[in-house]
């Protein structure tokens, strides 16, 4: 915790908890690693999302992820009693978001996608079938993806005529 690794902080105090739940070190050091964590997690989204770059959707869907996940290690040991005080954290839900979030990141890369492809070079069509693919992987069926996939992989495929010439 004191080296800003906060997320490893967590994981550890959680485990040692599991262990021993009136660790009341542990159980402060839990307190305070989530709650700092959280704040800048909220704070990194808030700033991308003011940004307004669309690229940015695909780092505020991974951090809603990353909350998420911490959330629900540190549900597994909650509430706590440390000393007269006890510890607890509201449950947020954050699906909407990460819905949200994630259908955002895929209608960038899908039309990031499509502007490479009227580049016309290998390279960019290459770079457009990695768009095309995150994007499948977050929405799964888009109009069109999977034809424009194809387009994109066959295009950017190099090729080589190879012939074979025996003068035995």
């Amino acid at each position: 915790m004191e080296s800003g690794n906060y997320d490893a902080a967590i994981t550890k105090a959680v485990e040692k908890i599991r262990k021993d739940r009136t660790d009341t070190k542990n159980i402060d050091i839990l307190d305070q690693s989530y709650k700092i964590a959280l704040e800048q997690d909220n704070e990194r989204i808030r700033l991308l999302k003011i940004e307004g770059k669309p690229q940015n959707w695909d780092e505020i869907y991974l951090i809603y992820k990353k909350m998420h996940d911490r959330q629900s290690a540190v549900r597994t040991v909650l509430p706590l009693k440390s000393g007269t005080r006890t510890v607890d954290f509201p449950y947020v839900d954050y699906m909407q978001e990460m819905i949200a979030a994630k259908n955002h990141a895929a209608d960038y890369y899908y039309a990031h996608g499509r502007e490479l492809m009227k580049n016309g070079t290998k390279e960019s069509y290459r770079q457009a079938f990695a768009e095309f693919a995150r994007a499948k992987d977050y929405v799964g069926d888009y109009e069109g993806l999977d034809q424009l996939l194809e387009e994109a992989r066959y295009m950017g495929m190099g090729r080589v005529l190879v012939s074979i010439d025996n003068r035995s």
